[in-house]
């Protein structure tokens, strides 16, 4: 399987288990769509749009799951380029008052008011 189709496999499973409520196969996900598992010095657009894709469901808005797919910008913020950190800042500006978990609420706080997306 190609990168890309390995990549477009995790972002699948990524929602389906967002959705499913899986916490540890999310964390793990996430570390495998990273840059310090597949060895990236830049996100590719593939992963971070399939990301804010998935951050564009309405459904579950209460969990604290969000919290964990957000983290791959904190965890990725080196590897991200200005125009993904814009894009993302843009975003939560626009769409992240939807959550209503406090930690996906406080990750949504830090990406927004410390330094990851400058």
């Amino acid at each position: 399987m190609s990168m890309i189709g390995s990549n477009r496999n995790k972002l699948k499973q990524l929602k389906v288990k967002l959705l499913s409520g899986d916490s540890a196969g999310i964390e793990a996900l996430i570390f495998e769509l990273g840059s310090s598992k597949a060895g990236y010095s830049v996100i590719p657009e593939e992963i971070f749009e399939g990301i804010l894709e998935i951050l564009d469901t309405n459904e579950h808005l209460d969990s604290q799951l969000w919290a964990h797919v957000l983290n791959i910008f904190e965890f990725e913020s080196e590897c991200l380029s200005n125009k993904q950190k814009g894009r993302i800042k843009s975003w939560l500006k626009e769409n992240g008052k939807k959550y209503t978990h406090i930690h996906t609420v406080q990750v949504v706080s830090e990406l927004l008011n410390d330094n990851y997306l400058q």
